[in-house]
């Protein structure tokens, strides 16, 4: 089955997929002296699974996304 979605949704999950977001993890890598912390809910967290999973900004996004879903029950 091929991938249908625009260009840009493709590079993106392909980012996050390979781990190549700009995470502070991968930032550290290349020397990046910036903030220890989540941009989001300035946690000191730097993984891909923070920004995606468990930010307390993100769950609450997921939160709202799954809420306007129509799932069976």
């Amino acid at each position: 089955m091929e991938d249908e979605s625009p260009p840009r949704s493709r590079l993106f999950k392909w980012i996050v997929l390979q781990n190549k977001a700009p995470t502070r993890d991968n930032l550290m890598k290349r020397s990046f002296n910036g903030p220890t912390w989540c941009c989001l809910c300035r946690q000191n967290s730097k993984t891909i699974d923070h920004l995606f999973l468990h930010s307390p900004v993100t769950i609450e996004f997921w939160v709202l996304i799954l809420s306007s879903l129509p799932l069976p029950t």
